[in-house]
């Protein structure tokens, strides 16, 4: 984990063609802490939230969960199943 955090995101990108679902959001969860994701219909909540469970690869950028690359080690991430579907919440 970098510096105590179990999710670390850089500048993390997806686009679907030309139009840019989440546009290089960076941000940092620290182990203990209780983290929302907040935003209006359309935002790309869903789509960031597919990126770091290893579902969708990023376009761009950099993440990091529980020590996992997203983009090297998402089927590692997928069989620690942090997800709870019906709330689409990292747990752990």
């Amino acid at each position: 984990m970098i510096n105590n955090n179990v999710i670390h995101v850089e500048g993390l990108t997806k686009m679907f063609g030309d139009f840019t679902a989440v546009d290089a959001i960076t941000f940092d969860v620290k182990k203990g802490e209780i983290f929302g994701f907040l935003g209006a219909n359309g935002a790309g909540k869903t789509t960031a939230m597919k990126m770091l469970i290893g579902i969708s690869k990023p376009t761009s950028g950099k993440a990091n969960v529980a020590g996992f690359d997203v983009f090297t080690h998402a089927e590692d991430i997928k069989k620690n199943n942090w997800v709870h579907e019906s709330e689409v919440c990292l747990v752990r």
